[in-house]
């Protein structure tokens, strides 16, 4: 099996001096690894196709053969590591949460405790027919998110 360590501190090396970091890296049984990095501004085919390189010349594939896919991670990819909630502040989310509950919200900030969004919730006042439109804060731990992705808008 492939040394998921080595491939881990290869790939930090490469981040580390750019506008780069790691999202996920994973290895299976059958030697297929899968590495996704992101940016605070965007990741470039040249970017991945360097660390790829990277990461090839450091292993003998007469000696260990694998499967090697390094990708950005794409508009519709899962939120996982803090820094992507951290660049998308001010943009939609779908959550899901540990409890199930699938939640539609505006990121508003985040700590290294969890997310604070902003959620629409509708109240009935007294005398009205109506109900009204009423912005709720709320702090979401991040272990309470099972998921968590970009709500894609075309308007």
């Amino acid at each position: 099996m492939i040394n998921i360590d080595k491939i881990r501190d290869i790939v930090t090396q490469f981040v580390k001096d750019r506008d780069l970091f790691i999202v996920d890296i994973k290895a299976d049984n059958a030697n297929r690894v899968l590495i996704v990095i992101d940016s605070d501004t965007k990741v470039s085919i040249s970017d991945c196709v360097s660390l790829s390189r990277n990461i090839e010349k450091e292993f003998d594939r007469e000696e260990e053969d694998f499967e090697l896919e390094v990708s950005s991670a794409g508009i519709t990819s899962p939120l996982l590591q803090e820094r992507q909630y951290q660049k998308n502040i001010g943009n939609q989310l779908e959550i899901l949460t540990q409890e199930g509950q699938k939640l539609k919200v505006v990121l508003e900030s985040v700590n290294k405790e969890g997310i604070v969004v902003t959620k629409k919730h509708f109240i009935k006042e007294e005398g009205r027919k109506k109900k009204k439109l009423v912005l709720l804060e709320e702090k979401i731990p991040f272990d309470k998110i099972k998921t968590a992705k970009l709500l894609l808008s075309f308007k």
